[in-house]
């Protein structure tokens, strides 16, 4: 790479920093939402790149985003049953994946298509939703009500307690 490509890829890098740096909130203003906070509000790309706001898919539904990565075991193990939860609630409980892969659905797709997974998945590439929310592991499950109030944050999934987890959301969100 000559001189010029380099300093050109250097201002791109610092102008792109710097955007970043304007979009995050300063480590003091930010707050990280628990249970019975609202879910702040924010946008991500769908698997058809389309920008949607969650309010738009939560419509006033009881709501469960997973944050998911295509290496991480326990996601994966996840996916059946959120799958099952949004076939058993259609129309009454929104289902969202928030994937946090660089590549994003190209990435997903072999999983989706084995799984049958047809809820929406969005991409968080720069992981501005993920430091936004406080995710430190993965999955993370929010389980929101229709007010769009956080009903509980659950950390990991437990392969031998799937039941437990479905009730879980029925009873928080009232579906039962």
């Amino acid at each position: 790479m000559n001189w010029c490509c380099r300093i050109r890829a250097q201002i791109l890098f610092a102008a792109f920093a710097a955007l970043f740096a304007a979009a995050m909130p300063a480590a003091a203003e930010l707050k990280v939402p628990h249970p019975g906070e609202p879910l702040p509000s924010f946008s991500l790309r769908d698997e058809k790149g389309v920008y949607r706001k969650i309010e738009e898919l939560q419509a006033g539904r009881p709501l469960v985003i997973s944050f998911f990565r295509t290496d991480c075991a326990p996601c994966k193990e996840e996916l059946p049953h959120l799958q099952a939860l949004y076939a058993k609630y259609t129309g009454r409980l929104a289902v969202a994946m928030i994937l946090e892969d660089a590549e994003g659905h190209k990435l997903f797709e072999p999983y989706r298509s084995r799984h049958g997974i047809t809820f929406p998945q969005f991409h968080d590439a720069m992981g501005i939703v993920k430091v936004r929310l406080g995710i430190k592991a993965l999955p993370t499950v929010f389980i929101v009500a229709g007010d769009g109030t956080i009903k509980d944050i659950r950390l990991g999934f437990d392969v031998k307690k799937p039941q437990e987890f479905e009730t879980a959301v029925a009873e928080l969100t009232g579906l039962r």
